[in-house]
């Protein structure tokens, strides 16, 4: 008869069982900030160069953007009679209240592709929000010529179905928004102004502004969003 063995068997292993590594994909890594602007990093290349080196750059790149508006005779009697003593100046919300009566183009159908895209996300911003949403209209006034427009480069209007409407002035630019900010207090200082307006105006700084530049879409987006709630949080509830 065969001993039974009192030998004990083998010790497990302490050897921890191995895990599989990766490298996180794109969409695995950490959440975008909602606040970053990627087309900021290659805007000097892609953009801010061919501008930069033209004389009037700056206004070149608003009318590429933005468009020129079409403003009848009256307009232009009116605003080169109000600014014929350069010391005077007109706040912007009456500025805009002019251009709005004076305006020849059609608000809802912008001629540059830029503000036409940035328009057309505003709306569809709006129709997703809101079960009646409110018309949403785009004015230019880029360029006027013998006008301060205090910096305002247009401006969009949001009107319900009451008829009353408010408006989120923009000011598209070469700088950053910090420095064109910086300057346009000074430049209102400097001509004995308030710049109580100053707190309005949305600054859209160095984007690009062609389908084909890269993080077009993320931008456009991105002053969308930002123009709607601006629009939104001025309507009357």
């Amino acid at each position: 008869m065969r001993e039974s063995s009192n030998k004990p068997g083998p010790e497990p292993s302490k050897e921890q069982p191995r895990t599989m590594l990766r490298r996180r994909t794109d969409r695995e890594q950490e959440p975008k900030n909602p606040d970053s602007k990627p087309w900021k990093d290659v805007f000097e290349m892609q953009t801010g160069k061919f501008y930069r080196q033209m004389d009037e750059g700056g206004k070149l790149y608003e009318r590429d953007a933005l468009g020129a508006p079409k403003l009848d005779a009256k307009a232009f009697k009116f605003f080169s009679e109000f600014f014929a003593n350069k010391r005077r100046w007109m706040p912007i919300d009456q500025i805009l209240e002019k251009v709005h009566q004076f305006y020849e183009n059609d608000p809802l159908n912008p001629e540059r592709p830029y503000a036409k895209e940035l328009l057309n996300k505003i709306t569809e911003l709006e129709n997703t929000d809101n079960e009646k949403p409110k018309t949403i209209k785009f004015y230019t006034t880029v360029d006027i010529k013998g006008i301060d427009t205090g910096g305002v480069d247009a401006f969009f209007e949001m009107e319900n179905e009451k008829g009353d409407f408010v408006t989120a002035p923009i000011d598209i630019t070469l700088m950053d928004a910090q420095t064109k900010m910086e300057k346009r207090i000074a430049k209102e200082i400097e001509a004995d102004r308030p710049s109580n307006d100053n707190l309005d105006v949305i600054y859209i700084d160095q984007v690009p502004i062609k389908k084909t530049d890269l993080h077009y879409k993320e931008a456009i987006e991105y002053y969308a969003k930002k123009i709607h709630e601006k629009l939104k949080s001025k309507m009357p509830k």
